[in-house]
């Protein structure tokens, strides 16, 4: 419980300025679902390089299973990068990556992204 107040205590909001710009680059880079992508695998390495850029990153462990499907969608928690303590990012507590998935008769997949 200790850990949860002060999880909540440091969290932080996203301001649309980012959100707007993060977006912007998640399209630019395919993530509309105007790309190909061997693997989902690939397709999240993409959308956290470009959220790096905001120093943003995820605030949860990924299990490769949650994105084995043909399709799906799941929503990822996000934090602020901490560059004090690499450890210790900041939770943001009003936006999350918003990630669907479908796989397409060639065997890539569609990958659409964005923070809600």
């Amino acid at each position: 419980m200790k850990r949860l107040i002060e999880a909540l205590a440091r969290s932080r909001t996203l301001d649309k300025k980012t959100r707007t710009r993060a977006n912007a680059a998640l399209v630019k880079a395919g993530l509309d679902g105007n790309k190909s992508f061997r693997e989902v695998g690939e397709a999240i390495a993409v959308i956290f390089s470009v959220l790096q850029k905001e120093g943003i990153e995820q605030d949860e462990v990924l299990n490769a299973q949650r994105y084995s499907g043909d399709k799906g969608q799941h929503n990822i928690d996000l934090a602020f990068s901490n560059p004090d303590d690499s450890f210790s990012p900041i939770p943001i507590s009003n936006s999350m990556l918003s990630l669907q998935w479908y796989k397409r008769e060639s065997g890539t997949y569609e990958v659409v992204a964005y923070l809600s």
